[in-house]
């Protein structure tokens, strides 16, 4: 029923079986490819695709080097340069076509940033700390952050709408969903209110909603949307779901080593929902082997 995002092992695993053994020892039958997976594993999981069910894909996959160093996750969909856009549509499109070919019928994407210096961590690490000066600069930092968002967002977001007109009517196309994640930074896309005009903008066609149980509950923490309305609105559009613990600002731990309530999930989740762990790989086998077992417990039906 749970898959687990090769994102925990990729980066230490010497090889396409070991990967595969190590994920299938901690209790999961599937796998979500993330978006660091290099090619040379992508050949060869395209020539073994009995070994285990891959149950999403990440874009981009292949990883891709990106060309624009500003950039973090090689091409930015919400780019005002349009050739550094176009090779992000072109490179989703490939990634549409790898996740068919191993199996998958949802691809996970991102749509893009805001072209600003990213301030977010700086105002959590100050907005955590007890001391209340420390407060009162984190409040300093998000009031300056969240300015230099608003001025540039209508411009980067007029490219969004462009590359998922282009994404959508490929996806329609190959028969394959998109999953569009909610997401971590305030300055990328897209924010609470962009996924309704999104899904609206794009109703009938393969744009789903895909759920980010950290992404959501860290910006509760630090007083931004609450994280029921994320669910309370996009529930009947959910097509997926990271599942990963909190605690304060930090995410992506094993279920059971944070603070998240899982249980607050329970009637928003439908049976056919893609549910994958998304655990970043500074943690144990052990940890993550209990928190399959912890949410496999908390979600039971």
């Amino acid at each position: 029923m749970y898959s687990l995002s090769t994102v925990w092992n990729v980066n230490r695993s010497h090889s396409l079986i070991a990967l595969i053994e190590e994920i299938k020892s901690l209790g999961f039958s599937s796998m979500e490819i993330n978006f660091t997976f290099p090619q040379s594993l992508l050949a060869e999981l395209k020539a073994n695709k009995n070994l285990i069910k891959v149950s999403s894909v990440h874009n981009y996959c292949p990883a891709l080097e990106s060309t624009y160093p500003k950039i973090k996750e090689a091409f930015s969909l919400a780019a005002i340069d349009e050739e550094e856009r176009a090779l992000a549509v072109k490179h989703t499109k490939i990634s549409m076509d790898n996740a068919l070919s191993l199996g998958a019928k949802v691809l996970v994407v991102h749509l893009g940033q805001v072209e600003i210096i990213c301030r977010y961590r700086e105002f959590i690490n100050l907005f955590f700390k007890p001391d209340p000066q420390a407060k009162k600069q984190a409040e300093e930092v998000k009031k300056i952050y969240f300015r230099e968002i608003a001025e540039k967002r209508d411009k980067h977001f007029s490219q969004v709408l462009k590359s998922v007109e282009e994404i959508n009517s490929y996806a329609v196309k190959q028969n394959i969903q998109i999953g569009m994640e909610n997401r971590f930074y305030p300055r990328e896309f897209p924010n609470i209110d962009e996924i309704d005009l999104i899904l609206k903008k794009f109703k009938g066609g393969n744009i789903g909603y895909w759920h980010d149980v950290g992404h959501a509950q860290v910006r509760e923490n630090v007083g931004l949307e609450k994280h029921e309305e994320y669910l309370k609105r996009y529930a009947p559009f959910m097509i997926g779901i990271h599942l990963h613990d909190v605690l304060k600002g930090q995410d992506h731990k094993p279920p059971s080593l944070g603070e998240f309530d899982f249980k607050r999930l329970i009637p928003f989740l439908k049976k056919d929902i893609i549910r994958v762990l998304e655990i970043h790989n500074i943690f144990s086998a052990a940890e993550v082997r209990k928190g399959h077992e912890f949410i496999t417990s908390c979600l039971a039906e």
